[in-house]
């Protein structure tokens, strides 16, 4: 799977805000490699965010590899694995009120 295709599927049709996302090379000894797009991005930050986000990784059966979050103007996705596959998984923002109760 590639992260950069993934991540643009992603954000099709939301107000994007920011965002980070890192690949898991823990397996390797490594921390995650996080790329972050700041809020108020410009399209020079945007671009630059997608083609460090252009690489491959397993998204197979096995530990998950791609973590993170994207952040748009009322809601935010962030990514879990449930049975081997990995996935964007979408959620509305939670207002005040919410977290409060």
């Amino acid at each position: 799977m590639n992260a950069k295709e993934e991540f643009l599927e992603a954000i099709k049709g939301e107000k994007l805000v920011c965002a980070k996302i890192g690949l898991d090379r823990e397996n390797c000894g490594d921390k995650p490699d996080w790329k972050i797009l700041k809020p108020n991005y410009s399209q020079e930050d945007f671009d630059n965010f997608c083609k460090e986000l252009d690489f491959n990784y397993d998204s197979g059966f096995g530990s998950q590899e791609l973590f993170g979050t994207i952040l748009f103007e009322d809601s935010y996705s962030d990514r879990h694995e449930y049975d081997g596959s990995e996935y964007w998984d979408n959620h509305k923002m939670p207002t005040i009120e919410e977290i409060i109760n």
